[in-house]
């Protein structure tokens, strides 16, 4: 359960443009008692209004 004082950090490098996002990410939630760290890649299209 995340408490009051917990946060992450999520840095992303990637490809965008008009069309389509492309990304990889670096995940880290820091807690008081232990931490969860994630790693992964990503791909959107951009739906335009």
């Amino acid at each position: 359960m995340i408490k009051r004082g917990d946060f992450f950090l999520r840095p992303e490098i990637g490809f965008h443009n008009n069309d389509w996002n492309f990304y990889g990410y670096y995940q880290n939630t820091f807690m008081s008692d232990n931490n969860i760290s994630a790693i992964g890649v990503g791909a959107a299209y951009n739906i335009p209004f």
